[in-house]
């Protein structure tokens, strides 16, 4: 189900496919403010929202956690749960796999969310549980090679970048972070909503942020801006996991892509 400024309309996501839908993004707002959710309308899919097209990577990937893209590549982290060893996926735009790397870190074996940043990529990699430690780690996006990191005290499971701030979510997305470039703690908001966010990109100075709702089932896609009833919401539900936005691209009107991995 999905839940687009109040009007409902089906989807269905598979596994392992890229859904590049095109939205045009709100206008730039403050963070940490809930999303209004009225669900009252309901409206055909393709009146409301339409993927442009869809693919499939061609490769190995397992859980996924994060993904993220450009105009040369995707990039794709996920974990595999029977091994605990967390990885970094590099795609052609074609999605056929270019490279691989493990991202483990001693106990630190689960990726979240990512974010690009110029020529580098920003990857949190967490302990698999609730007050535990990550990393925050700047991998050069053309090697995949790490170039920075920072510890952070929490288990970071998601990360977005705008100017020279950070901001990260942890364990469920309990609360956020905010830090400089250096890793210095500036802010620690608690989150205005009970989505347990898996991934999140700044865009025009919103957070747009997906994960799992309180109710285990229904995955929702948050513009999370100082104004809730301007917000945009979108609301997913699957019978998986939630889903991973990532907005790149100029055109018309501020027009974006939005892509879901699932």
């Amino acid at each position: 189900m999905v839940f687009l400024n109040g009007q409902t309309c089906r989807r269905w996501v598979g596994r392992a496919l890229l859904a590049a839908v095109a939205m045009t993004c709100p206008a730039a707002a403050q963070v940490w403010a809930a999303p209004e959710r009225d669900l009252s309308a309901s409206v055909p899919l393709a009146d409301a929202l339409g993927p442009t097209r869809t693919m499939r990577l061609h490769g190995t990937v397992f859980h996924v956690q994060g993904l993220e893209m450009d105009d040369d590549a995707i990039y794709v982290t996920s974990l595999n749960k029977k091994s605990r060893h967390g990885y970094l996926h590099k795609f052609t735009r074609a999605g056929d796999l270019v490279q691989t790397v493990d991202v483990t870190d001693g106990q630190r074996d689960h990726p979240g969310g990512i974010s690009l940043d110029g020529d580098t990529l920003w990857v949190p990699v967490a302990e698999s549980h609730a007050g535990a430690s990550a990393r925050i780690v700047q991998f050069d996006k053309h090697t995949l090679t790490p170039r920075v990191s920072f510890r952070v005290a929490d288990h970071i499971g998601a990360i977005a970048i705008h100017g020279d701030r950070l901001y990260g979510a942890n364990y469920r997305s309990r609360s956020f972070y905010v830090w400089d470039r250096a890793g210095k703690s500036i802010a620690s908001p608690i989150s205005p909503t009970q989505v347990q966010y898996q991934d999140m990109k700044m865009v025009g100075g919103d957070l747009v942020a997906s994960g799992l709702m309180a109710d285990g089932k229904s995955g929702a896609i948050d513009w999370l801006g100082s104004k809730p009833n301007k917000s945009k919401v979108l609301s997913v539900e699957s019978d998986n996991d939630s889903l991973s936005p990532s907005v790149y691209g100029e055109g018309e009107d501020d027009e974006k892509q939005l892509v879901l991995a699932q």
